[in-house]
């Protein structure tokens, strides 16, 4: 499981079929209907 803000997801799925050893990783995204503003700001890299 990773946890990633959506605006690098692109990155991080090519990050992953590059470096994954299977053929086809899986790759599947939940998103978060509401978070916590504080934690919000610390995943950004906003907080400290």
């Amino acid at each position: 499981m990773v946890k990633f803000a959506a605006a690098r997801s692109a990155e991080l799925l090519a990050y992953i079929e590059a470096h994954h050893p299977y053929d086809v990783p899986e790759w599947v995204v939940v998103r978060a209907e509401q978070v916590a503003p504080a934690y919000l700001k610390w995943a950004l890299g906003e907080g400290e």
